[in-house]
């Protein structure tokens, strides 16, 4: 952040995998663009639903077994598994959205994306979560504050909304 303070950058407005000192915005854009097409290659051979419905398997497969397991291995596993189908289904989810986007508008739109993969899931994701570790252990923290101890429910109120998204995958 303080060599984009140097250059006199007074907001930031990239994701995180941009790094100013070893990169120029031209070639991050660029080579955001074409992972951006590959995806959407394999979107437009398959179709969106023969694309999502094996992501999101995958993330409902990782939710599984992070819900069923607690040794360090299979939690490994069912978290690198999970990460894959949420990556995925990000990817499938946004190459939907750059497709029912209209031509030379998508200025316009970026907004709504940015509500329906951002604001939602920031706001909706804690509420879930909260709910579900209303009763679950808690510690006090060394500054005097209380946080939860994270338990199985949490997995499983992930796969729940999971489940909830693919039927609506399938049902639309």
């Amino acid at each position: 952040l303080s060599l984009l303070q140097a250059q006199g950058v007074k907001s930031i407005v990239l994701t995180p995998h941009f790094y100013p000192h070893s990169q120029r915005i031209s070639d991050f854009v660029k080579e955001r663009n074409k992972r951006v097409d590959e995806t959407k290659n394999v979107f437009d051979k398959f179709g969106f639903k023969r694309s999502i419905i094996p992501t999101m398997l995958l993330l409902v497969l990782g939710y599984i077994i992070l819900f069923v397991f607690d040794k360090t291995v299979p939690v490994f596993i069912g978290s690198l598994v999970m990460m894959c189908g949420y990556l995925a289904s990000a990817a499938v989810f946004g190459a939907q959205i750059r497709e029912k986007t209209p031509q030379n508008k998508a200025g316009m739109f970026q907004g709504l994306r940015i509500f329906a993969q951002v604001l939602i899931p920031g706001v909706v994701g804690p509420f879930i979560g909260k709910t579900v570790l209303s009763t679950a252990q808690t510690i006090t923290n060394n500054d005097g504050t209380t946080s939860f101890v994270p338990n199985e429910n949490i997995f499983f109120a992930a796969l729940a909304v999971a489940v909830i998204v693919l039927i609506l995958v399938l049902l639309f």
